[in-house]
């Protein structure tokens, strides 16, 4: 598990061009904040009732 998505991409590069760009300055940024969001107990995630058994 990873603490944050910057993190997780450092190591799983996926996008390049202008899907690199686009999220590099901007969508990386959009995820930061709910993941800090959510964590923070101010937003509840999309998929709060979704499980895996």
């Amino acid at each position: 598990m990873y603490d944050s998505p910057d993190e997780f991409y450092q190591y799983h590069h996926q996008f390049s061009g202008v899907q690199g760009t686009l999220y590099r300055h901007m969508v990386r940024h959009l995820m930061n904040r709910r993941l800090a969001a959510i964590r923070a107990g101010q937003l509840v995630p999309a998929f709060q009732g979704h499980r895996h058994d």
